[in-house]
């Protein structure tokens, strides 16, 4: 009995796993291969997957809330929700072009 609780348990993780595999691809194609933030092509050695709504601020990690983005940006969001990150990313470019 034991044997066959484990390998069903198995069974799902890995129809689970097949699942957000699929929608990790659609979100890739929503996005077109580019960052989130910056429409910069994404690779293999330069995408990452962010949240938008950070885990740590109550954020899930259902597709919704999950996009592809640019390494470097999301370094630099870190745990910024996305309104508080492009207000950011507003005020540096305001004093960088003098008008702060």
């Amino acid at each position: 009995m034991n044997q066959r609780r484990k390998r069903l348990g198995q069974q799902a993780q890995i129809k689970d796993l097949k699942k957000a595999t699929c929608e990790l691809g659609r979100l890739w194609i929503k996005q077109r291969g580019r960052c989130y933030f910056t429409g910069i092509r994404l690779t293999r050695d330069n995408a990452q997957l962010d949240h938008l709504i950070p885990v740590s601020k109550g954020g899930s990690d259902k597709t919704s809330n999950l996009c592809f983005v640019v390494e470097q940006v999301n370094q630099a969001k870190g745990g910024m929700n996305k309104k508080e990150f492009l207000a950011m990313c507003a005020r540096v470019y305001k004093y960088q072009h003098g008008e702060a």
